[in-house]
């Protein structure tokens, strides 16, 4: 792997983990997180644009609210990745895999099919853009 695709590799745990610090500190303070790009925009209830670390970080905080306070639901675990790709292409990665994503009581799936993942790196090793793509015929 390269030093791009190690990041994304180790990005992925801390999100699981709900590591605000270390998830937001990736980021490029002029970085693009799209959430549901292209197509599939109204995949997830979560997606929207966020330009700016400030706004990233307020996306993250939101995410990451306790179970059952959060209007994002619950942050399940990568499932996939293991089954998934990854791929560094220059200064950009590509992760594709599966996800699963409930109602925080766990009653209603949220999300559940595959997802595209495309982030873009900056010159100093961060974050310019990520761009989340989800498969609108998953659920």
């Amino acid at each position: 792997m390269g030093e791009h695709s190690d990041l994304v590799n180790t990005w992925y745990p801390h999100f699981d983990k709900r590591e605000f610090d270390y998830v937001v500190s990736v980021f490029a303070d002029d970085a693009i997180l799209i959430v549901g790009d292209g197509d599939s925009e109204g995949a997830v209830p979560y997606g929207g644009r966020f330009v700016g670390i400030a706004q990233i970080k307020h996306y993250y905080a939101g995410r990451f609210m306790l179970a059952g306070a959060s209007p994002f639901g619950i942050i399940r675990p990568f499932c996939g990745l293991a089954d998934g790709i990854m791929r560094e292409f220059g200064r950009w990665v590509i992760v594709g895999a599966k996800i699963e994503d409930t109602t925080p009581d766990r009653t209603s799936s949220i999300y559940n099919g595959n997802f595209l993942h495309v982030w873009s790196f900056n010159p100093h090793g961060k974050v310019a853009s990520l761009s989340m793509y989800f498969d609108t015929d998953g659920n």
